[in-house]
């Protein structure tokens, strides 16, 4: 019996259990790749019903289980399903001066739906769309809802504008943003177990609606973002969790395109169902520019504008390299200093080979992961010896390649050995390496978050206090760089 028969079988089958209903067999469009072939379930003289997706049913009847059981399973889902039935009058639907009123938004992304992005009315934020819905029913953690199509636009005679205009308005009062902390969020979803301020960093804030049923939604409401970066400071990064919320990050310099993308990747693959996924990589709101994009664009934007006033100033980098080129050879080289749980910072050290394993506690392994001429100078045993996880490699999409145990140096290269990184080096590995992270296993994989500030501090001043008591290891506290200017970004 393949899945056709299968669903005439249960038609006629439902149709004599519920001899009140319409039951057909019907084709279903729906986004995030959720089409189906399924039963429809209509009570008489409605609009409204409900429809069954049986292929899960198919399969129990494919692995053996008697058809008789599984016609027993489909009639207790279809008489849940009929109980579940909106009651809303028909002259209702077709009126849109009504139907206006219960209108809602969805998020969704533009590439798994772009077919079925045809045939609807939506706006685009980037690359992913705003498309509208009319909320029939609204329940604690689901919504009977109907989404709206260039069809029945045109059934009622009015635009794609005017239907966004006034989803605009009903959309914020019906289900209204929500902007918390994710401290919070998790306290209420632990029932108390865990305070709203034990959760660490990073301080991300989870927006939403009640119920959280499409709440990713709230990106399309007129003045969000702007509410949205006025609690937060300022600008902000958005990481898409799901179509049902999303995550904010304040821009404070720390985090970079790349590494959010990755840690939304991640999160996707091990933890969000693929019909709930928004989105792969992170977007960024720019508050004084106003702009709403992808964060790598953002990243590309900000270096445009950096390198026009480069332009602007010709010969002022040059000038600066040839005189880094000009200084005489030494027996120190300037590097960046990377250990777990603290900031880097820029030192003098030895070119020495004792003076290279007494930096990094052991002895030394050097790879070469970047195009530039730097390599990473690391402790060779310190996974073996257990030292502490320090920063993720990443590949050119952001994914986690490695993990660096101990501390570890950003050295230059010369022809013949090792030696001083350029200041703009010493900026992008200073950049690059700014965050101390903390390793989470999420499945089978491994995810990087950045280590709270508040615990960084806590490192720092616990390693200055311990060089305090041993003038030997004391550092030259003009060469510490506890934060990179971030100025030009």
């Amino acid at each position: 019996m393949d899945y056709e028969q299968f669903l005439e079988q249960v038609k006629e089958d439902l149709q004599d259990r519920f001899p009140y209903m319409n039951v057909e067999i019907r084709s279903v469009e729906k986004l995030q790749g959720e089409s189906y072939t399924g039963i429809s379930i209509t009570p008489d003289g409605s609009n409204a019903g409900a429809t069954m997706n049986l292929h899960s049913q198919y399969e129990m009847l494919q692995d053996g289980v008697p058809m008789a059981i599984v016609m027993e399973r489909i009639g207790s889902l279809a008489a849940d399903a009929i109980d579940q039935i909106p009651q809303v009058d028909a002259s209702t639907l077709s009126d849109y001066e009504q139907m206006k009123h219960t209108l809602i938004m969805q998020a969704v992304p533009v590439e798994p739906n772009r077919a079925l992005l045809e045939t609807i009315p939506h706006r685009m934020l980037d690359d992913i769309a705003i498309v509208y819905r009319f909320q029939l029913e609204h329940r604690e953690s689901a919504d009977a809802t109907v989404l709206v199509t260039n069809q029945m636009l045109q059934n009622y005679g009015i635009t794609a504008e005017q239907l966004m205009a006034d989803a605009a308005v009903s959309a914020p009062q019906r289900n209204p943003a929500s902007i918390r902390s994710l401290g919070e969020v998790l306290a209420e979803m632990s029932g108390g177990m865990f305070g709203p301020d034990e959760m660490g960093a990073p301080p991300l804030m989870v927006a939403t609606v009640p119920g959280a049923v499409n709440g990713a939604g709230v990106m399309g409401y007129p003045d969000f973002f702007k509410d949205a970066s006025e609690m937060i400071g300022g600008s902000f990064f958005v990481l898409p969790s799901s179509v049902h919320e999303i995550l904010l990050l304040a821009d404070d310099g720390s985090m970079s395109a790349r590494e959010l993308s990755a840690m939304v990747s991640a999160v996707n693959s091990q933890e969000v169902m693929p019909e709930e996924q928004l989105g792969s990589e992170a977007y960024h709101y720019d508050a004084q520019a106003q702009i709403f994009e992808k964060a790598s664009s953002y990243e590309d934007r900000m270096l445009e504008d950096r390198e026009m006033i480069a332009d602007a100033m010709p010969g002022t980098v040059h000038e600066e390299a040839a005189a880094y080129e000009a200084e005489p050879i030494s027996e120190t080289m300037t590097v960046l200093m990377v250990e777990p749980n603290k900031y880097p910072r820029e030192t003098e050290i030895g070119t020495g080979l004792k003076d290279l394993q007494e930096a990094v506690g052991g002895n030394i392994e050097v790879i070469y992961p970047f195009e530039d001429q730097v390599g990473l100078v690391m402790n060779e045993e310190g996974k073996i010896n257990g030292l502490p996880l320090n920063r993720a490699l990443r590949d050119e999409n952001g994914e986690i390649m490695d993990v660096i145990a101990g501390p570890f140096m950003v050295v230059g290269l010369t022809e013949e050995s090792f030696g001083s990184l350029t200041p703009d080096q010493m900026k992008t590995y200073g950049d690059m390496f700014h965050t101390p992270e903390i390793f989470m296993k999420m499945g089978r994989g491994i995810m990087a978050l950045p280590l709270p500030e508040e615990k960084v501090e806590k490192t720092e001043k616990a390693a200055d206090k311990a060089q305090a008591k041993d003038p030997q290891k004391k550092e030259t506290k003009a060469k510490r760089r506890k934060t990179p200017d971030h100025s030009d970004r």
